[in-house]
């Protein structure tokens, strides 16, 4: 309580004090593009969290009311990075820095936006769209994710999602994920291989493909296909909440 009142007193301050630009440049110089921030738990910190960042300006900061973050969020203000959310999830796929309401804290005590440092992020931001480069991967149905999601995360961790195991403009898929079976040349998967392969920044080395398996298609295009032939689990969870 008492750091959300120094937080909301500094920023009546800073109204009641124009700032010269250079001296605002300065504060900014580090300033996140957008801050999402994810603090369901503790409700008095993520109070205290958006105070400062109202006080320390230069940012678009907003609650991480949905379970998949912005596209524009650049970084995520969380407690931890060791649950498997949608949140983390989806972070790790779009190259999101996972950080610590320290920083956020930090930042405001010295009135401007502080370098990121190790000591302040949970997880460090993956290169975005690296995690499934060049791989296709035939969605069927989910369980812990539901298809709209895998299919989803698939593209935004830089693979081809297909809805069938051969496009005509990609290609044969690399992998299947939730497939009773799967055609010849195409590795059965499940939805465990895939988050983890997000979460670590790609695929084992057993399962990289040859270089001159290179897809044809772009590699952040979902291509339709008919699903005719493929036989597939059709019971499929939202996820939206839970820890996997």
């Amino acid at each position: 309580a008492k750091k959300k009142k120094a937080a909301e007193a500094a920023e009546a301050e800073a109204e009641s004090s124009p700032e010269s630009p250079q001296s605002v440049a300065d504060k900014h110089a580090h300033a996140p593009k957008h801050v999402a921030v994810s603090l369901s738990e503790d409700v008095g910190l993520r109070e205290t969290v958006f105070a400062a960042l109202a006080g320390l300006g230069g940012a678009k900061y907003d609650l991480a009311e949905s379970e998949i973050p912005a596209d524009t969020v650049t970084h995520l203000v969380a407690t931890s990075a060791s649950k498997r959310t949608l949140k983390l999830l989806f972070a790790a796929a779009r190259g999101i820095q996972v950080v610590s309401a320290e920083w956020v804290l930090r930042s405001y005590e010295a009135r401007k936006w502080l370098p990121m440092q190790g000591k302040f992020v949970l997880r460090p931001a993956a290169e975005k769209g690296r995690a499934l480069q060049g791989l296709r991967v035939f969605v069927a149905s989910g369980n812990k994710l539901d298809r709209a999601q895998t299919e989803r995360l698939v593209t935004d961790a830089g693979g081809t999602a297909l809805t069938n195991h051969t496009c005509k403009r990609a290609g044969r898929a690399h992998f299947s994920v939730g497939c009773v079976f799967t055609h010849e040349g195409v590795k059965k998967r499940d939805e465990e291989w895939l988050i983890n392969a997000v979460l670590q920044g790609g695929v084992p080395p057993e399962d990289v493909p040859p270089p001159a398996d290179a897809p044809e298609g772009g590699a952040e295009a979902k291509e339709e296909g008919a699903a005719a032939g493929d036989e597939s689990d059709e019971d499929g969870g939202d996820g939206n909440s839970e820890e996997f």
